[in-house]
């Protein structure tokens, strides 16, 4: 008999847009929903007019293996510059959520009511938490001794303790939600899993600081890079795209652009977007054939960043953000760019330095956390405090098309050494298996 696995995926279902950790959560775990003969997944999300957890139907399995954003396009005009920051707030998956709940009982309806024959109460195998579930209304300080007492196993993927250990990095909610929600974790699960060896050890130093033993069974989650139906040439292949930048997407096509260097990430201070500004100023003039593109949402404190942008002369001409991408129109940037840029502070992995690499674009990014052991030696590693060091880096890989030609290659050889989204199942299948 296989073992059981229940996967909340409350977030990744009922979220806006694609994060990072909801790509990793639908490649890890909609392919092992589909069958497995290691496991029994089950997919469920938390209703809170149910008080019970949903297994998912098909169509919401659907939409989990999708979890698509809204079209592509290019930022001309912000909107959050004229919206009150309740407003902001009151948009905020979680929030909207019990607001609904609330209006629900106010109005002596329920409106999951033909959900409830849906209803399933985990009483056996492992409870696994990997899409970040801490704003889930579901406070884990109740559920998890809950499920323990009736013989659940509890396991976590962490894919970092920021909001714990670098409080400045987050915002007022986050700070108040995550540390009960990992902490719960930390003290009861007996299976802890990372997305990096430096995750893992940060969670178990934390765990070990709670008083509490190693778990039964810990290990790390290799995620990958890979993109479905991408093809990456081997090493000694002829490429078009080795010597000289490539042509521009359609999202730029039109524009008097001879290359660009893209930014996959969320807008927040830790990603370090201001350095990669402060870099653009200084190239902007001198290169102006080399065009800077954001790609990322608006995260928190972001005011003075936004205005920035909103307000630079370049934008739309040489400056572009996209606050929103799919998939195919992300893969596509990052494949065509002329290098891609991760100038984070710190990260507890870094997907969008090993998504660049699978496609054979070259990186440069900064040793912070996780950032030191993503992508072996492909990357350039600089100080996340230099600019003008990174101005030259980053235009350099345009004006010298022999240095571009060879970190291209790397980049390509890197890819073929990448671990495979099937690799990071296999990985979390073992561990959930023990």
């Amino acid at each position: 008999m296989r073992p059981i696995v229940w996967a909340d995926v409350t977030n990744t279902v009922e979220g806006t847009g694609t994060t990072g950790v909801q790509r990793a959560a639908k490649n890890l775990l909609a392919p092992l929903a589909a069958g497995d003969e290691r496991l029994e997944l089950r997919l469920v999300r938390w209703c809170e007019p149910c008080g019970a957890f949903l297994q998912l139907n098909a169509a919401e399995q659907e939409r989990f293996a999708a979890a698509a954003p809204p079209p592509t396009r290019r930022v001309d005009r912000l909107p959050q510059r004229v919206r009150p920051a309740a407003r902001r707030a009151a948009d905020h998956p979680a929030i909207r959520r019990l607001n609904a709940a609330a209006q629900a009982k106010r109005q002596g309806e329920h409106p999951y009511a033909e959900h409830r024959d849906r209803s399933t109460q985990i009483d056996s195998g492992t409870f696994l938490d990997l899409d970040a579930a801490w704003h889930n209304p579901l406070i884990r300080t109740d559920l998890l001794p809950d499920l323990i007492d009736r013989g659940v196993r509890t396991a976590t993927l962490f894919h970092d303790l920021f909001p714990i250990e670098h409080p400045d990095w987050s915002d007022r909610g986050t700070r108040a939600l995550f540390p009960p929600w990992a902490d719960a974790h930390l003290r009861s699960d007996q299976l802890i899993v990372g997305n990096s060896d430096w995750t893992l050890r940060r969670a178990l130093d934390r765990r070990r600081s709670l008083g509490v033993t190693d778990p039964e069974v810990a290990g790390v989650v290799h995620l990958s890079g890979e993109w479905q139906a991408v093809e990456v040439a081997s090493p000694g292949a002829a490429s078009p795209a080795a010597a000289s930048p490539s042509p521009l997407p359609p999202e730029l096509e039109g524009l008097p652009l001879d290359g660009y260097v893209i930014c996959v990430a969320t807008l927040e201070p830790r990603k370090n977007h201001a350095l990669l500004l402060d870099a653009f100023d200084r190239w902007s003039t001198r290169s102006p054939g080399l065009g800077l593109v954001l790609v990322g949402r608006i995260g928190w404190n972001t005011g003075t960043l936004v205005k920035r942008i909103e307000t630079h002369p370049l934008l739309n001409r040489q400056l572009f953000w996209f606050a929103h991408s799919d998939d195919p129109a992300m893969r596509n940037m990052l494949r065509l760019a002329t290098v891609a840029a991760m100038p984070s502070h710190t990260e507890g992995f870094g997907l969008p330095v090993l998504e660049a690499l699978a496609l054979g674009t070259p990186v440069v990014t900064t040793n912070g956390g996780a950032l030191a052991e993503v992508g072996d030696d492909a990357p350039l590693r600089l100080p996340g405090d230099d600019p003008a060091t990174w101005a030259e880096a980053l235009v350099r890989h345009l004006d010298d098309p022999r240095y571009l030609a060879r970190r291209r290659e790397e980049a390509r050889a890197a890819a073929l050494t990448l671990p495979t989204w099937e690799d990071a199942r296999d990985e979390l299948a073992d561990l959930l298996t023990r």
